[in-house]
């Protein structure tokens, strides 16, 4: 079974362009979308306002990825809503994409590896 990538995101060229590069790099299947299901085989891509539409508390956290506009009023909101629901990837627009993809792909391999008789490279 392939893992989802569930890319919600405001800023439609970077989502896109995101998007784009987590496709040459990874066999993943991406999706783009406002609602994200938190399937808990899935890595959600999420910005600020996406982070609020998630259950608290959000199951396995872990596979959360916050993308963050560092010149956006709500940052430091942003931080602590993340803090507060255990997300362990925060990436600012400004980073590279392919730094982006090392974080996505990075949640990728933490939420495999937890699944419950799941194996690496399966």
């Amino acid at each position: 079974m392939r893992t989802k990538i569930q890319i919600a995101l405001s800023n439609e060229s970077y989502r896109n362009a995101l998007g784009r590069m987590l496709r040459s790099s990874d066999s993943s299947e991406v999706l783009y979308t406002e609602e994200p299901n938190v399937n808990p085989d899935a890595v959600l891509v999420v910005d600020f306002h996406h982070l609020d539409r998630l259950p608290s508390p959000i199951p396995r956290p872990e596979r959360v990825v916050l993308v963050i506009d560092e010149a956006s009023d709500h940052v430091h909101q942003a931080l602590a809503n993340a803090w507060d629901l255990g997300v362990h990837s925060v990436i600012y627009c400004s980073d590279s994409l392919p730094t982006a993809v090392l974080a996505i792909l990075s949640a990728k391999l933490r939420t495999t590896r937890s699944l419950p008789g799941k194996v690496i490279g399966e």
